[in-house]
């Protein structure tokens, strides 16, 4: 049976997911100027907070299978911020939920 922290890591994942589809929309388009429109991938299952990041910025998150964009104020229980900016944050899991964004990574060939 999965923890509450691990139910919550799975909904991360499954926004980051998600992310990854716009990304690869968000290529193909040739005429797009300005900021991207991503989902917050907090903890909240519930959440549908959009957040625009700049491709560069969206890879800058990507770059690390445990990182992830929340909006300002959103939950992130186990995380720690690493990179605060005015419209979204970088969180870094730890613990369980570390584990299961690695697990889960849809770069590293396994999620």
């Amino acid at each position: 049976m999965a923890t509450s922290i691990e139910r919550k890591a799975q909904n991360e994942a499954i926004f980051r997911d998600a992310n990854e589809e716009i990304e690869l929309v968000r290529d193909q388009l040739t005429e797009v100027d300005g900021k991207t429109p991503f989902f917050c991938e907090c903890d909240d299952p519930t959440c549908r907070e959009i957040v625009r990041l700049d491709i560069d910025e969206y890879e800058a998150v990507r770059a690390h299978p445990a990182t992830f964009v929340i909006a300002p104020g959103h939950p992130h229980e186990v995380a720690e911020v690493v990179l605060q900016h005015e419209t979204y944050l970088v969180v870094e899991k730890r613990g369980a939920a570390r584990e299961v964004a690695l697990e889960t990574d849809p770069r590293s060939g396994d999620g």
